[in-house]
Parts: C-alpha cells; structure tokens; sequence
C-alpha cells in the first residue's frame, strides 16, 4: 500500500513543474523504507524456512518478493527521473558539468531509456520466473 502510495506520488510531481529535488527525494526515500522493510521481511520467511525445512514454507516468499520486485521497478524509474530533476535543478553548478554529460540528460533519452526498459525487462522477467515456480511448487504438493 505504501509502494503505491509513493509510486502515485511520484508521478505527481513528476508532472509537476516545479517539483524540486528535496521535495521528490523525500518521497522516493518512502520507496526505500517500503524495499528495507520488504526485505526484512525476506529476511524472517527465510529464518522461518530454515528453521522448518519444509518446501511448503518456500510459499512465504511469494508476497515478500512480489512486492520486492514492484519495489524495484518503481525505484529504477523514479530513481532516474530524480537524478534528471537534480541535474536540471543544479545545471549552473559547475561541478556538476561532468556529471551531467555522463548521464546524457537530453529529452531524447538515447540509450538511458534503452537502459531504463532493459532493467525493467529483467525485473518483470523475475517477477514472472517467480510466478511460474510458485505454480509448480502448489502443483507439485497437490499431486
């Protein structure tokens, strides 16, 4: 409910045109604090399958990861678009001049957007590989 939130929020204010980078940083960190939990989370269904040792326990992982991986996918975005909103935002710092040119923040995109799908390709390709595995894993105790 929390990665929505944020997500939701995000996307506001990255219509917004005078969103600054304080403001957008603080709601990505809500991303960050909704990944650090869900990990601890991973952490405990872990504890909990090692201390069972039963297949069945593996189903634990299946809502920790989910939302793990929409986690990610909304962090590799939003994550970009807050460093665009903070080169924008210091354009006229001149230690900030090699940094720019590195990331290429040109409205185009070129192969940061190309980077950007290819990220968010292999996380959905994860999200789905982990679908599969818990069908075969219901599957399998059901036969």
């Amino acid at each position: 409910m929390f990665q929505a939130l944020a997500r939701d929020r995000l996307e506001r204010l990255n219509a917004s045109p005078s969103a600054i980078p304080r403001t957008y940083f603080r709601v990505y960190s809500a991303l960050l604090l909704v990944f650090s939990v869900d990990l601890l989370w991973i952490w405990l269904c872990f504890t909990m399958y090692s201390a069972t040792s039963s297949s069945v326990s593996l189903l634990l992982f299946f809502e920790p990861t989910s939302i793990a991986f929409e986690t990610l996918q909304a962090m590799v975005v939003h994550g970009f678009q807050l460093l665009e909103i903070w080169l924008h935002h210091s354009a006229g710092d001149i230690a900030n001049y090699r940094l720019s040119k590195t990331f290429d923040v040109s409205p185009a995109g070129g192969s940061k957007s190309s980077f950007i799908r290819t990220c968010l390709l292999l996380l959905f390709m994860c999200f789905i590989l982990q679908i599969l595995q818990s069908v075969v894993l219901l599957l399998s105790k059901t036969s």
